[in-house]
């Protein structure tokens, strides 16, 4: 039975996550209740405690360290930062879970590196140092994200196609690939890692994801959904090189991360999963089936 905290309730994967571990069939390896740390106070129930918790300041993580102290599996959905990383650090390091996931989820960073040097760097920093404390540390690789209403759905900027404007733009053929991976099955995927009995056999990076699509294929969808039909514009695989260099030249830029993932898909580095470990964290798919892209 696995002892679970879990940060970061807020984010896309909280909901999903915490549904997953209170639910067949991870909830019979879960030892209730999970200890879910959140800066607003909730009721708890019979499997969730909710824990409001500070990263911010040297007393609230000593704080939690002393709640947490009886932990064996730390699940961070957080948005990282230097303070909230190196909170994560201290508490990990000390509580000494059996396992740790970090808030990676996303980008492959060392295929990423290749087309953008230091992307999101830190996050490999942060698991890193988790690693060097001596506890287990699990990074989750899933692509981009799919959720109903939000990811690849509404937000579908990162696959080229610009809502207002009507249009979308391809870098490289319509029918490039790339991973995606359902959020309601990152979360499950979580529980199933957070709950699997002989931990020190799962290797330090898991790719994962629900499967693969196609530029083509969420523009088919986005067209179908909204009633409109999209002009294209497309790039070849050397201007897109190009322009993923130039883009680069002054560093990583907030405002144009949707764009960066967009010229990975097209260049096919960090995106694309040829090789996945959804059958060692979900053989033959008996804890839960991978959606499909609909």
């Amino acid at each position: 039975m696995s002892k679970i905290a879990v940060f970061g309730l807020n984010g896309a994967l909280g909901g999903p996550t915490l549904e997953a571990l209170t639910s067949a069939p991870f909830a019979g390896k879960v030892a209730f209740p999970i200890k879910a740390i959140t800066r607003t106070p909730q009721e708890s129930t019979d499997k969730v405690q909710y824990i409001k918790g500070d990263l911010t300041s040297d007393e609230g993580v000593s704080a939690l360290i002393e709640q947490l102290k009886d932990v064996d599996v730390i699940i961070e959905l957080l948005n990282g930062n230097p303070t909230l990383d190196s909170a994560m650090e201290k508490i990990v390091g000390t509580v000494k879970p059996k396992l740790f996931i970090p808030s990676q989820f996303g980008t492959d960073l060392k295929a990423t590196e290749k087309v953008f040097p230091g992307f999101l760097s830190s996050k490999g920093i942060h698991s890193a140092n988790a690693r060097k404390s001596g506890v287990k540390t699990v990074d989750v690789i899933t692509s981009l994200f799919f959720t109903k209403g939000s990811f690849l759905d509404t937000l579908v900027q990162h696959a080229g196609i610009d809502p207002e404007e009507k249009t979308v733009t391809y870098y490289g053929p319509e029918n490039t690939q790339f991973s995606f991976s359902n959020t309601d099955d990152i979360g499950k995927a979580i529980a199933a890692i957070a709950t699997f009995e002989n931990k020190d056999v799962l290797p330090d990076v898991l790719h994962i994801h629900s499967g693969k699509i196609t530029y083509k294929d969420v523009v088919k969808r986005w067209e179908a959904i909204n009633g409109v039909t999209l002009k294209s514009k497309s790039y070849t695989w050397e201007e897109t090189q190009k322009l993923a260099k130039d883009t680069w030249a002054t560093g990583f830029d907030p405002s144009k991360f949707l764009l960066y993932l967009n010229l990975l898909i097209g260049i096919g580095e960090g995106l694309k999963f040829d090789q996945v470990d959804n059958e060692l964290i979900n053989p033959s798919e008996s804890l839960f089936k991978w959606s499909a892209f609909n």
